[in-house]
């Protein structure tokens, strides 16, 4: 963290905006009335409020943390303090229970008009500030697990990528893409699930306490045998058992946990999956031919667990199968192959999910990268073939056919942030223009080409400091004195150093080691070694497009590394 662009500004405390992306807020229309509401019925503002006069303001250290958007101050940090502090400074915001909030005198009401405040530059530069305060420091309420998810799921729904998220926040990409998934997974159990108003009250996703449920769902292996629950590459929940079945024996978990108490803490796994959920969840062969398989999501909110997208890929299903990958679930497989909409973008907030991800609340593109498992649409991508700018990563475009793209990059888009070595900019350029179905070998080379670049402007960029904590040591500096195959510099070397420098790219270490393991007999792999020395060979076109799905995963990840240090 850097503080020296941090400033202490004072600011009447009206003109401070509660955070709408305040992750202790669930509310269906979030203006600040609103959030002001649910902080004082929820979070105990007006005890505060009462302690703030008591003691004449708040200590020294508890100054909010703000940020400045659209022109107006935000608190990100502090939002209970900021909101007490405005039921003492106009008590009528405290509407039927203005009689409990304490009457200020002048000097609390002028130290109100000039309220310190720390302003720091951005949002993303207060996360890990925001992280730390709320992880145990002492004095300060730690955020819920709910909360903690909520917080990662606000910024996936604008279009960011889980690896982005990640390394904002300080956690954990494995942490992250959990915590989206648990929060998908409570609100598809609290609005597809059919409750009565007054159950679903006692549904609240904030009032549930977590530590009675995620022992048991729905991660536990238990829940993936039996429920078949799974995730989806936008996170959104899918089972290959019918949706009505799946629904009856999730819905009967839920009551016997939340509603009827049945299930707490103490409770085993046999407790939860016993043989009425068995017998439940069991398929006959009928079934299996005509029903199984929700492979387009369990019905969560516009796919991703968004609020405004079409659905996901196949759709819920009727007839002929809960969410086939046919459409709309007709016996004959009516519909077309993607549903209602999603076929490049997970159906974020306004996004109609067309085939180059039309991004977030109407705009063309969010930075999660073109229909990548970490995100929705590209950053500057509305439907081209060839949308740039993919932030959240390459490597998994959700349109239903890659294959009808004339060009690599347009299945599986890749543009370079770092852009001080000409060859790099040169073959993506070439990369970018040549049909790869008519020019095999042509797009062969530049592949390989491009991945060997970025393998060795890695190795150059980390081992030319001697004293750098990121050096990468046991390879040679000179490029000319390296003598190691590719393949053992990718995955000896490259895989190490961000293993243990950048684990937040934990998908790409993965890839790295699954492609690249002696032996192993993948499209990448060919390209790499086989084809290229070979007098006979050549690839199709399928085994190209699987091999530059799998190389754009990895050099983005290199671009991104290489662009950060250099913007450092």
């Amino acid at each position: 963290m850097n503080y020296s662009d941090w400033t202490e500004v004072s600011v009447n405390i009206s003109q401070i905006l509660l955070d709408y992306d305040n992750p202790r807020i669930f509310l269906d229309d979030p203006n600040q009335d609103n959030i002001l509401k649910f902080l004082m019925e929820e979070e105990g503002t007006i005890e505060l409020a009462k302690e703030i006069s008591i003691n004449r303001g708040l200590p020294p250290a508890e100054k909010p943390v703000v940020i400045m958007e659209n022109g107006k101050y935000v608190v990100v940090e502090g939002n209970r303090r900021v909101s007490a502090c405005k039921l003492l400074y106009e008590r009528s915001l405290a509407k039927d229970q203005a009689n409990k909030v304490p009457i200020i005198d002048e000097n609390l009401r002028s130290y109100l008009e000039n309220f310190p405040v720390v302003l720091a530059p951005s949002r993303d530069s207060a996360e890990p500030y925001i992280t730390m305060r709320h992880s145990g420091e002492k004095g300060i309420k730690r955020w819920s697990t709910i909360a903690t998810t909520k917080r990662y799921i606000n910024r996936f729904r604008k279009g960011e990528s889980i690896n982005h998220i990640s390394r904002v926040l300080g956690e954990s990409a494995v942490t992250v893409r959990k915590g989206i998934r648990f929060f998908i997974f409570l609100e598809f159990v609290r609005n597809e699930l059919s409750w009565t108003d007054e159950e679903k009250k006692n549904l609240e996703i904030y009032k549930m306490e977590t530590t009675k449920l995620d022992r048991f769902l729905p991660f536990s292996k238990k829940a993936k045998e039996i429920l078949q629950i799974d995730f989806l590459a936008d996170q959104s929940i899918t089972t290959s058992l019918p949706l009505e079945k799946f629904k009856e024996a999730l819905k009967i978990i839920i009551r016997r946990v939340y509603l009827d108490n049945e299930i707490d803490t103490r409770s085993s796994i046999d407790d939860v999956f016993n043989s009425q959920i068995i017998n439940l969840c069991s398929i006959t062969p009928e079934e299996t031919e005509s029903d199984a398989g929700t492979q387009g999501g369990a019905g969560t909110q516009g796919g991703a667990g968004t609020q405004g997208g079409a659905g996901t890929q196949g759709g819920a299903g009727t007839h002929g199968g809960a969410g086939t990958q046919g459409g709309a679930g007709t016996h004959g497989g009516a519909g077309t192959q993607g549903g209602a909409g999603t076929q490049g973008g997970a159906g974020t907030q306004g996004g109609a999910g067309t085939q180059g991800g039309t991004g977030t609340q109407g705009g063309t593109g969010t930075q999660g990268g073109a229909g990548t498992e970490d995100g929705a649409g590209t950053e500057g991508g509305a439907g081209t073939e060839d949308s740039g700018g993919n932030q959240g990563g390459p490597g998994g475009r959700s349109a239903p056919d890659v294959e009808k793209y004339s060009y690599l990059t347009g299945a599986y888009p890749f543009t370079n942030k770092y852009r001080e070595n000409k060859r790099i900019n040169a073959l993506l350029k070439e990369l970018k223009n040549i049909k790869y179905k008519e020019n095999r070998m042509g797009s062969m080379y530049l592949i390989r080409s491009l991945l060997e670049t970025y393998t060795h402007e890695y190795i150059d960029h980390f081992t030319k400091f001697e004293r750098d904590i990121y050096r990468m040591k046991g390879v040679a500096r000179e490029r000319t004195k390296r003598n190691q195959k590719l393949r053992e510099l990718l995955l000896d070397h490259i895989k190490v150093h961000i293993k243990q420098h950048f684990p937040s790219y934990e998908e790409e270490i993965e890839l790295i080691e699954i492609t690249f393991t002696e032996n192993n007999n993948t499209a990448a792999t060919k390209i790499i070694n086989f084809y290229i020395h070979s007098q006979t060979q050549v690839p199709d076109y399928h085994e190209l497009l699987d091999a530059w799905k799998k190389v754009s995963k990895i050099i983005f990840c290199l671009d991104e590394i290489l662009y950060e240090r250099k913007t450092q």
